[in-house]
């Protein structure tokens, strides 16, 4: 296979084959793949390698337009940074106003070219971009199918040592915060005017506080807002330019508490590398990761600034080590993998899908009224993520359900396949793990022939949040669950169960309205749908059937999960469970369920002891289109 790997080149770049966060790492995973040439699109490569052909092009938007008509290319793979640039000149154009900001703020490069990427995209088969779902959407918004673009997260050029964090954080600094701006460079897209106000405002500038500024200013405007801000921070402020090298970077970031970041859309590398050292982030939701503990921080509304800023305050050096820990936990969890991550997403590229194969599994019994206004919708959000099955178990149905969901199909004649597996009544454990152990694809999805799909996008934003964390290998969609120890009196919102059998309290937005913008741990998820990582399951174990014929089996996977080192997690996702099956359980089917709700709470206890302490990771959830 050949590869053109195309960059657009900058007085910045160190590496022949640089190409912004992709760089030396994606260049090593394409020359496992074939025989690649790397071009930077200047006049003396135009003119070298005119006429040839290639099998891929592989690159940035600029280096594609430099070589287009130049180069023959079967394939297309465009790599792009951060937000969609017409939707980085929204924000600009809202901020702008907000702020009354003259033009000599702006300059052209805060924005990209919109126009050429969007003509580029076009003649794109697949585009990775580096980001999260807000960057995702901004794209989607714009026309780009969302088969075609798929975010990653970008991942570390060095990762200092942990103890090393700790051990050079300040001991002695009097409760002195100190919060550090970190930018390649120092302009409007980056979001320094909401840096400017926000300390220029006399409440904060009188705190115990240090403002460290790292960068180059982009032009006379911001040279003399910095300029502004020491006038009225005095020997608080600290700007250090452009001119920092590897170490003092690591210096300063190692006594930092926070890095601020309220970009408007720009990808900054720099953040990365301060998250590694444990630096707090306190980010916009433009900055392309969703991991800021302490709140969003919204580069227009300048008193919800205010307020997180003034929240800072309040913590205790205790509080920001163990906020430290958990940056430090964020960064191993989604951003150590990423190697792996790209290698697989270069590989399902190359075979022809951006997106992993999923397999749905959904048992059926007795459903020939519902199941289909039920599979309407599912059929949805399958059709639309693309690369999936669908295994369909009959289980000992009485009624018509098997004629009327293959006349279903046989109607749409949907693009993606399916399978059909007629059993005896065999109940969820065991049909479940039919599906499973023949699913081919990356991850599994168990639907329950009651719950409904309403967002036609889950799968989009499930794989992808999946493919950023390998660590998460059961992400739930419908509500998540934590367990207690028998005894535990619990007091809350939401639904409890303080019953002698079992304690638990179910995590969704009756419990916490909080939870309906993150993707939040949890001891474990209940199905509809459960979505599996195949490879655990390979490795790990299926569900285990001493819990057949129903009952506590996905959680005791969960814990399984738990036990070998993965996490779960759940996003409370636009799906129903209209518990359409239990309803119908006559009084016979009610008193065997409940003698089996016993015994196998009795199993789950057994093997488990949940912990009372519930002090999990979570991140925002941001991004989500219905379209």
């Amino acid at each position: 296979m050949k590869i053109l790997f195309g960059y657009e080149a900058t007085a910045d770049d160190k590496l022949e084959h640089s190409s912004g966060p992709f760089d030396g790492v994606l260049y090593e995973i394409l020359l496992q793949l074939g025989s690649v040439t790397v071009s930077d699109g200047s006049e003396q490569e135009r003119s070298k390698l005119k006429g040839c052909e290639y099998d891929w092009f592989v690159g940035s938007a600029g280096g594609f337009t430099a070589m287009e008509g130049i180069c023959r290319f079967a394939k297309i793979l465009l790599l792009t940074e951060g937000r969609h640039p017409a939707e980085t000149m929204r924000s600009m154009l809202t901020l702008k106003a907000g702020h009354g900001l003259p033009e000599a703020a702006f300059q052209p490069s805060d924005s990209g070219d919109a126009d050429a990427l969007n003509q580029s995209m076009k003649k794109a088969d697949f585009i990775i971009g580096i980001g999260n779902m807000e960057t995702y959407s901004s794209y989607i918004q714009h026309g780009v199918p969302k088969r075609k673009f798929k975010t990653l997260l970008a991942g570390p050029s060095h990762r200092p040592e942990p103890q090393d964090v700790q051990s050079r954080w300040r001991k002695d600094a009097g409760h002195t915060r100190i919060f550090t701006f970190m930018a390649s460079e120092i302009g409007f897209s980056s979001g320094f005017d909401a840096v400017f106000l926000l300390f220029s405002e006399p409440i904060i500038a009188n705190e115990n506080i240090q403002l460290h500024i790292a960068g180059k200013p982009v032009n006379a405007f911001f040279a003399g807002r910095i300029a502004q801000l020491q006038s009225t921070m005095g020997g608080k402020l600290f700007f250090h330019g452009g001119q920092l090298d590897a170490e003092q970077r690591a210096d300063l970031l190692a006594q930092s508490d926070f890095i601020l970041y309220p970009t408007l859309g720009k990808h900054e590398p720099l953040l990365l590398e301060a998250i590694s050292y444990g630096v707090i982030p306190l980010l916009s939701r433009h900055a392309g990761l969703d991991f800021s503990p302490l709140g969003l921080f919204d580069p227009v509304d300048h008193s919800q600034q205010k307020q997180l800023l003034l929240r800072t305050q309040q913590l205790s050096d205790s509080d920001i080590l163990a906020w430290k820990k958990k940056t430090l936990d964020y960064f191993e969890e989604y951003h150590l993998s990423y190697k792996l991550v790209l290698e697989s997403t270069l590989k399902d590229v190359m075979n022809g899908s951006l997106y992993p194969k999923i397999s749905i599994i959904l048992p059926v019994f007795n459903k020939e009224e519902t199941i289909v206004s039920l599979l309407s919708e599912l059929h949805l959000a399958i059709h639309e993520y693309g690369n999936a099955e669908l295994r369909i178990i009959f289980d000992g149905c009485s009624d018509r359900s098997e004629q009327v969901v293959k006349g279903y199909f046989g109607s749409i004649k949907p693009e993606y396949s399916i399978a059909y597996e007629t059993t005896p009544n065999l109940f969820e454990t065991r049909s479940n793990n039919i599906g499973l152990k023949k699913a081919t694809g990356a991850y599994c999805v168990i639907v329950q022939d009651d719950n409904y799909v309403h967002d036609r996008n889950l799968f989009f934003e499930a794989v992808q949040f999946l493919e950023k964390n390998r660590k998460c290998a059961i992400l739930g969609c419908l509500s998540g669950v934590n367990f207690y120890p028998r005894g535990t009196v619990l007091q809350g919102p939401g639904q409890i169960s303080c019953t002698p059998n079992e304690v638990y309290w179910r995590q969704d937005e009756r419990a916490d309205p909080q939870l309906k913008s993150r993707v939040f741990e949890v001891d474990a998820c209940m199905r509809g749908p459960l979505i599996l990582r195949k490879t655990f399951l390979e490795q790990y174990g299926y569900l285990d059937e001493v819990y057949a014929p129903l009952y506590q089996d996905d959680m005791d996977l969960c814990f399984r999960a738990s036990h070998y080192g993965y996490k779960v997690y759940a996003m409370l996702a636009d799906v129903e469970n209209r518990s359409l099956t239990m309803a119908n359980y006559n009084s016979d089917m009610s008193r065997m369920f409940q003698h089996v709700m016993e015994r196998n709470t009795n199993i789950f206890y057994g093997r488990w002891t949940p912990s009372k302490v519930k002090d999990y990771a979570w991140v925002h959830r941001t991004g989500r289109s219905r379209s």
